[in-house]
């Protein structure tokens, strides 16, 4: 495998660890906009996205784009 193969696994391996965060941050920040009430939060976010959702619910909206 040459470099560009490693950099492109790194890269994913970045992403699986990081877009759950970003999912539960913007979740929290578009609830706060529009004062819902739902997600009040951090780990209670992560439960309902869980609970509701499963696995798949941090992954919402992330295609995977091949290079």
């Amino acid at each position: 495998m040459g470099l560009h193969g490693y950099g492109y696994d790194s890269e994913s391996v970045a992403m699986l660890i990081t877009y759950p965060y970003q999912v539960v941050r913007a979740r929290i920040q578009n609830e706060r906009a529009a004062e819902a009430g739902v997600y009040k939060s951090t780990l209670g976010t992560i439960r309902i996205i869980y609970r509701n959702e499963k696995i798949a619910g941090f992954y919402k909206g992330k295609g995977w784009a091949p290079i």
